[in-house]
């Protein structure tokens, strides 16, 4: 426990650096997109992309520790677990602001909540986007530096904000119903096998390098 607690620790204090990208990042999908929509947002579809923004912050964090944890399998299983763990607090905190604006700015009249089993999903939603992320960061780590990881995270952070803003409006009419066509347990399940696939590889290559570092 103390060993996943520093993993915590370590995560958290990295994703609060630079704090402006929180910051903002709360001020922005906490307070100012469920101002935007008002009433609708407890029913909309961008409530759900917020189970998903949470990988965006832990991945980087996690390819940073990869030296640290490719000492051992043990180490690599706690650092992946404390991402997870801290993407569900982030989603947490996430939705509970965004959810609070909403009611303020709808007050008096009640608006619609998403239901316990629509924030189940969620959760098991971003308890997958952030194992999927945190292991592909850090197999790129492995492959070539956790610099390298930590930029590839930043474009992929990028191309989520944009798919967030404009949607699928700039894509083809052909690919928008190729899109609205996958259903979004496929999406999870993708994502749960690839991040198992990836945390394999990692841990098949801790194995390899213990002994050399070993010697």
């Amino acid at each position: 426990m103390d060993l996943l607690r520093q993993a915590i620790a370590a995560i958290a204090a990295a994703v609060s650096r630079p704090p402006a990208l929180l910051l903002g990042s709360l001020l922005g999908f906490g307070i100012l997109i469920p101002h935007r929509l008002g009433i609708t947002f407890g029913d909309s579809r961008i409530l759900l992309a917020y189970a998903f923004l949470p990988m965006l912050f832990v991945a980087a964090p996690v390819a940073i520790g990869m030296p640290r944890a490719r000492e051992s399998t043990t180490k690599l299983y706690t650092w992946l677990l404390a991402g997870i763990i801290l993407g569900i607090g982030l989603w947490a905190i996430f939705v509970t602001l965004a959810l609070v604006t909403m009611t303020a700015v709808t007050y008096p009249v009640r608006p619609v909540y998403p239901g316990p089993a629509a924030l189940l999903s969620q959760l098991l939603y971003c308890a997958a986007s952030c194992w999927f992320s945190g292991s592909a960061a850090a197999y790129l780590a492995m492959l070539f530096s956790p610099k390298a990881a930590r930029n590839a995270m930043r474009v992929l952070f990028l191309l989520v904000l944009l798919w967030m803003q404009f949607g699928t409006s700039l894509l083809s009419p052909r690919w928008r119903w190729y899109l609205s066509s996958i259903p979004l347990e496929f999406v999870g399940a993708a994502a749960l096998l690839l991040a198992a696939g990836l945390t394999n590889a990692i841990r098949v290559g801790v194995n390899q390098t213990r002994p050399i570092a070993s010697q």
